[in-house]
């Protein structure tokens, strides 16, 4: 499952195939974006979901611009690796007596190098967009 970011023309909400295309897994640059992206939902009312659509343009760019620079601040504060975490499944444990099922946080881990190419991917994206004066889209599977 992923999520991809390119360049919209017009209604659609699938990145453009000729155009610069970005992939998220469920995984932890993801997550570690995931309350930038509650914030950006909170200004645009349109969320970066892994299994949903979104497209950003006009005013809106210039949001989704500033949440790269947050999040590249983040990410520049973290040392060269470190966990982010990614779930908390359900998961049931045997105790002496009864099974009992409780929430265990799962974990992965995000390279400093790998995210900072990440966000000067998305950067470019944003400035394409701009430049042919389209939307940045977001297409989760």
């Amino acid at each position: 499952m992923g999520l991809d970011i390119g360049v919209g023309v017009g209604a659609s909400a699938v990145p453009q195939p000729n155009e610069p295309v970005l992939t998220l897994d469920d995984d932890a640059y993801y997550w570690f974006m995931w309350p930038l992206f509650e914030s950006l939902y909170a200004s645009t009312g349109q969320i970066i979901d892994l299994y949903g659509a979104a497209s950003f343009s006009g005013s809106d760019l210039a949001l989704v611009q500033a949440m790269l620079v947050d999040a590249r601040n983040a990410v520049l504060q973290q040392p060269a690796q470190w966990e982010v975490c990614v779930g908390l499944p359900l998961v049931s444990r045997q105790t002496r007596t009864r099974k009992k099922a409780q929430f265990e946080k799962r974990f992965a881990t995000a390279t400093k190098e790998h995210f900072l190419t990440i966000l000067d991917q998305w950067d470019q994206i944003v400035l394409r967009a701009r430049e042919l004066q389209q939307a940045v889209v977001c297409f989760g599977d």
